[in-house]
C-alpha cells in the first residue's frame, strides 16, 4: 500500500512519496548515470525483456532489492513518478512487466511529463502488465495507478490490464494546486486520454452497459482490497494536508518540512505503532490486517532544470532522518549502489526502527534527534546554485553523525518488550530476517 502526492505551485513543483511495502523487504534508493549510445537491443526487467534504447536519462530510482522496477523516482530532465497498487478486475499473475518497471524505464526515456505518459501506455500495449509483486507472498498481485510530474504539469494514469485513462493537471497562474493517489481508482467518466477499445473490452466483460457514461473506476474496480486498505481514508487525509498547503497565502512559499510532516503523519496521534491502522500515511505492520510498513521516502521538488530530493533510504519516515540528494553529486550515504551486498543503509537502520517500535523512549529520543538535525538538511536543501555541492556534502556528514548516535542508542536495547499477537509477529519476522 502506498501514498503519492504532489504540489504544483509557481515556486516550483513538489512530489512525495510513501512506498508500503512488506516489511521484510530491503528498499534501496539508487542512482543511476546518463548513457549514450548503447547497443544492447533488450532490457532485462523484473520478469520479462523488452526493446532497449541506445540514450537514456541520468535518474534517482528507490527500488525493492529482488526487482529491476522501482516504486519512486526522479530524473535528470526533473520527471518524477511515483506509482500505487490498484486492485482492479484484469489483475494478472502471468508475468510481464511490473508497474515498477513501467516506472523505471519512463525515467530512463522521458524528458517531460508528457513524454512519459506516452511512453507508459505504449509499453503497457505492447506488454502488458503482470506477475508477481510480493517479496515473500509471491500471490500478491496488482495493476497501478501512476502520478507523473514535472515543472510545467502533472499526470494522474490508471490501469487495467492492458487498458488505462488519464487526467491531467495543470495550475492556473498565481495559485497552488494538489494532487494525491493511493490504492483505489478515482478517475470516473472525467478522463481525457484512454486507451483504444477499452469501452468496447469493458462492454463485452458486462462491466458496462453502453448506455450510462462509460465510468472507468466503476468498470473496473474490484473494492474490497481498496476497502481492506483504508486507501479511501489515506487519500482523503493526504489530500486535505495538501489542499491546506495548496490554499495557503501564495506569497507563503511551500518548504521540505511540509511534505516530511505530511509523509510522517499517522491517523491516530501520539499512540505506539501497535496502535496505528492502515489509514496511516507513515505505516506500520501489524500483522495479518495490517500487513504493509513504510519501506522507504522520498521527496522532490522540481523547478525548471533545479532538482532536489531528500530521501530515507529507511522505513518509518516517524523514525528516520530524509537525507540529501541532487543531481550535482552521487556520493550521498543514502544511495546504494546497484547489486550491492546484503548490507545497506536500510538493513543497518532496520535494527533501530525494531527496537524503537517496542520501546517509547527510545522512539522519542529518535524523533527528538530529528527536530535537531532534520532543518539543518532542509536548509542544505535550499542553499543557492552556487554553494549546493558543499552545503549538501556537510549537511550528508551530518546525516552520518545522526545515524551513528541512533545505533548507539539502539546497541544495548532488547528487540521485543511486548508479547501478545504483536509481540509475536514481530518476532517472527526478527527470525526471519535475521536481525537480532
Amino acid at each position: 500500500m502506498c501514498d503519492t502526492h504532489v504540489v504544483l505551485s509557481a515556486q516550483g513543483n513538489w512530489f512525495a512519496k510513501n512506498s508500503d511495502r512488506e516489511p521484510s523487504e530491503p528498499q534501496h534508493m539508487e542512482y543511476h548515470p546518463r548513457v549514450r549510445g548503447d547497443k544492447a537491443q533488450a532490457q532485462t526487467c523484473s520478469y520479462i525483456d523488452v526493446a532497449q534504447v541506445a540514450d537514456r536519462h541520468a535518474y534517482f530510482l528507490s527500488r525493492p532489492s529482488w526487482l529491476w522496477g522501482g516504486e519512486m523516482g526522479v530524473n535528470e530532465k526533473g520527471v518524477g513518478i511515483g506509482n500505487e497498487a490498484i486492485f482492479s478486475k484484469t489483475k494478472s499473475l502471468t508475468p510481464a512487466l511490473l508497474g515498477m518497471d513501467l516506472l523505471r524505464l519512463a525515467l530512463q526515456r522521458a524528458s517531460s511529463a508528457n513524454e512519459a505518459l506516452n511512453i507508459i501506455t505504449q509499453l503497457l500495449s505492447e506488454y502488458g502488465q503482470g506477475g508477481p509483486a510480493g517479496f515473500r507472498n509471491k500471490r500478491f498481485h496488482y495493476d497501478s495507478s501512476f502520478l507523473i510530474v514535472d515543472s510545467e504539469r502533472c499526470w494522474k494514469l490508471e490501469t487495467a490490464g492492458r487498458h488505462w485513462v488519464a487526467k491531467h493537471y495543470q495550475r492556473s497562474a498565481g495559485a497552488k494546486l494538489s494532487v494525491s493517489i493511493s490504492n483505489r481508482y478515482t478517475i470516473s467518466t472525467d478522463f481525457e486520454r484512454s486507451s483504444e477499445g477499452i469501452q468496447d473490452y469493458a462492454k463485452d466483460k458486462n462491466w458496462w452497459d453502453g448506455k450510462q457514461a462509460f465510468n472507468f473506476a466503476k468498470a473496473f474496480d474490484s473494492k474490497l482490497l481498496p476497502w481492506l486498505a483504508a486507501a479511501a481514508k489515506r487519500q482523503q487525509q493526504g489530500q486535505n494536508q495538501l489542499q491546506g498547503l495548496a490554499s495557503s497565502a501564495n506569497s507563503q512559499e511551500l518548504n521540505w518540512s511540509d511534505f516530511a510532516t505530511l509523509l510522517r503523519t499517522h491517523a491516530q496521534t501520539g499512540g505506539a505503532p501497535s496502535d496505528g491502522s492502515n489509514a496511516d500515511l507513515c505505516m506500520h505492520a501489524a500483522g495479518p490486517v495490517r500487513q504493509s510498513q513504510t519501506t522507504a521516502s522520498l521527496i522532490a521538488r522540481i523547478q525548471n532544470d533545479d532538482i532536489r530530493l531528500a530521501a530515507t533510504g529507511t522505513s518509518a519516515p516517524c523514525l528516520s532522518l530524509f537525507r540529501p540528494l541532487s543531481f550535482e553529486a552521487d556520493n550521498w550515504s543514502v544511495l546504494q549502489a546497484p547489486h550491492q551486498g546484503h548490507y545497506s543503509l536500510w538493513h543497518e537502520h532496520e535494527g533501530i526502527h525494531r527496537r524503537a517500535l517496542f520501546n517509547e523512549s527510545l522512539r522519542n529520543s529518535i524523533r527528538g534527534d530529528i527536530s535537531l538535525s532534520q532543518p539543518k538538511v532542509f536548509e542544505a536543501l535550499d542553499s543557492p546554485a552556487a554553494t549546493l555541492t558543499t552545503a549538501l556534502s556537510q549537511a550528508d556528514l551530518h546525516c552520518m553523525e545522526w545515524q551513528q548516535r541512533q545505533l548507539a542508542r539502539a546497541e544495548h536495547m532488547p528487540l521485543l518488550t511486548q508479547g501478545g499477537l504483536y509481540g509475536y509477529y514481530w518476532s517472527r519476522l526478527n527470525k526471519k530476517d535475521h536481525i537480532e
